[in-house]
């Protein structure tokens, strides 16, 4: 079985598995890579993927074992073997379980995504390809459909990481969604987003980006991020005057 040479599982100098299971995980990280299988989807069992690469069922356990321990994939009980949302990532990648102010480490974090966001729109105004741009759109609509706000909240995060993909940067693509996520998980700051006007904006934004304005399209992401920031600070202020009586 060829591998590349900058093979995953030969990154680690420490690895002692078997060599036979490293190059069956290398050559699935290489599918996953590939988009053979994307992210949280279902991979083959254990009997196809060792009719697959010609080994014995033991070393497809082993290499799946070496990929669940790197968050590649994950299993699922009575469902099968899955690649996880984001490969290699950890739930909590940046640590911020251990920041003490969380109010702080939020409102700084959403600092840090406004500046991403901004730059991922402008860069989107002059890269995105129709294909893009016409996903950016069948997400506004998912939004629209979904029956619940669990729902939205995840075409919504796809959506985001569509326009950061579209941007050309992969590096923000991957960065935004750790992000927004470490957002949504760590956020005491809770409140109902209103979905018409939150996709709304949503659409303004797209629209500058299909015109290729960069920076009507950035404007358009402040002017949608800034709903965000003025409900959390109307949340803060309304706890602040509760503890002041």
């Amino acid at each position: 079985m060829n591998m590349p040479s900058d093979s995953y599982i030969a990154s680690s100098p420490d690895t002692k598995r078997p060599s036979l299971a490293n190059d069956v995980a290398n050559k699935i990280v290489e599918m996953i890579r590939c988009n053979e299988y994307e992210p949280g989807t279902r991979i083959p069992s254990e009997f196809e993927l060792a009719d697959e690469f010609g080994v014995g069922r033991g070393t497809i356990r082993e290499a799946v074992k070496l990929l669940v321990s790197r968050n590649v994939l994950e299993i699922r009980r009575a469902k099968g073997t899955f690649v996880r949302e984001n490969p290699g990532m950890s739930d909590d990648p940046l640590g911020l379980s251990f920041a003490g102010d969380k109010d702080k480490m939020i409102c700084d974090l959403l600092d840090l995504r406004i500046l991403l966001e901004c730059y991922a729109s402008r860069n989107a105004a002059y890269n995105a390809t129709p294909e893009q741009t016409a996903k950016m759109r069948e997400l506004t609509d998912a939004i629209d459909a979904a029956e619940s706000d669990e729902e939205r909240t995840r075409y919504d995060i796809e959506l985001h990481k569509c326009i950061a993909v579209s941007s050309g940067n992969s590096a923000i693509s991957t960065v935004l969604p750790v992000i927004r996520s470490n957002m949504e998980h760590f956020n005491r700051l809770d409140f109902e987003r209103e979905w018409d006007s939150v996709n709304a904006s949503h659409r303004a934004v797209i629209a500058a980006i299909e015109q290729h304005n960069p920076m009507l399209a950035e404007a358009e992401m402040v002017k949608h991020l800034s709903y965000v920031t003025e409900k959390m600070d109307s949340i803060k202020g309304r706890e602040s005057d509760e503890s002041s009586k």
